[in-house]
């Protein structure tokens, strides 16, 4: 199905006006409600919050907006009464575009990018898009790493046979912007350690940060 244009806007929404919105749009099949975002564009804390129709092993993006953090409660409790919403969190900071999102609510874990699913964990273990399913068995912890030069973090599986890369960013950041120091690193690397979170608490293996070791 063809939406219409993302709903996108700079200016802070109220909880109720983005439920409306997404209403008026009708979209087929479950919803993503993803938070995320750094910084807010009024002095009261926000979230960027990207509403997402999940049409198959893709997502179609129909909001973009900011809304009070205080209000995430009202926000969520009005997706939930849909009863196929599902809940999470994008790698969006304050103005940049999304290139991963991810559910954190207690169901099935499910990475996106904009070309669609890229992991998936199931009963049988971890489904990747390209690489195909690593065994349950298997797997034995989540590790987010972090390469000597700063360019490269991931999101890997460890185990037997292992690793397994379920998510990676590169970066020139560090390289050719002599202001980057570690603040910068750090809000960079928030998506991934809140991925990895999301992802071992969907396998039931512990996490580890491994950023710190280089």
């Amino acid at each position: 199905m063809r939406y219409p244009r993302a709903v996108s806007t700079s200016r802070v929404s109220a909880a109720g006006e983005v439920v409306a919105a997404i209403a008026r749009v009708r979209p087929r099949g479950p919803v993503l409600v993803a938070l995320g975002g750094f910084g807010s564009p009024i002095d009261a804390p926000c979230d960027r919050v990207g509403v997402f129709a999940a049409e198959g092993e893709r997502l179609a993006l129909l909001a973009d907006v900011w809304v009070r953090t205080g209000e995430r409660a009202e926000l969520l409790a009005a997706f939930a009464r849909r009863g196929d919403a599902r809940v999470g969190a994008w790698d969006v900071l304050f103005a940049t575009a999304w290139t991963h999102a991810w559910t954190e609510d207690g169901g099935p874990f499910v990475l996106w990018t904009p070309e669609g699913a890229r992991a998936r964990v199931e009963d049988r273990g971890l489904w990747r898009r390209v690489e195909g399913v690593v065994a349950r068995a298997a797997i034995e912890a989540v590790e987010v790493r972090l390469s000597a030069d700063w360019s490269i973090r991931s999101v890997v599986v460890v185990g037997r046979g292992g690793p397994w890369t379920v998510a990676e960013e590169v970066s020139q950041m560090p390289a050719i912007d002599p202001t980057y120091d570690g603040i910068d690193l750090m809000v960079d690397l928030g998506w991934l350690l809140q991925a990895g979170r999301a992802l071992a608490a969907g396998l039931g293996v512990p996490v580890r940060d491994r950023t710190g070791e280089v």
